[in-house]
């Protein structure tokens, strides 16, 4: 795996897509349990009801709402989702200590507390949050 985002880093990199591997750049690296636990979707299993509730702006009809119900595509909305909160800024950035690890070792971005509600109305006119390093999600055991 590590092999394989080492060549299509690369070749982003090459077609002019900056890859910042501390967290900044065009591509974010996410992890969808994470950010379930983090959003309080968090019940033990992936749930479309869960997220819409939690989420409802985010519309689905009866198709959509099935298809998500397969593992994989619920896990790559809930990344979508947390790509979309770390364009805003609501995710967990490097601190000054952690900078020079991140970006040897990459940055797994997770959303900030509470920061799902605020996808759909937070940067409509294209403003970013300023980055925020708290470390709230650093000590969290995902279970």
């Amino acid at each position: 795996m590590v092999a394989r985002w080492a060549h299509l880093e690369d070749e982003l990199n090459n077609l002019g897509c900056h890859v910042g591997r501390a967290g900044e750049g065009q591509i974010c690296e996410v992890y969808p349990k994470a950010s379930r636990y983090r959003w309080n979707l968090f019940n033990g299993r992936r749930s479309t009801d869960e997220l819409l509730t939690a989420a409802p702006w985010l519309l689905c009809d009866t198709a959509t709402r099935r298809a998500y119900e397969n593992e994989h595509a619920f896990d790559a909305l809930v990344c979508a989702l947390t790509a979309r909160a770390a364009a805003l800024g609501l995710t967990v950035r490097p601190g000054p200590a952690e900078l020079d690890a991140a970006r040897a070792e990459g940055w797994i971005h997770i959303p900030r507390l509470e920061s799902l509600p605020l996808l759909l109305s937070c940067g409509a006119d294209g403003d970013r949050l300023p980055p925020k390093t708290d470390h709230d999600a650093a000590s969290v055991d995902y279970p």
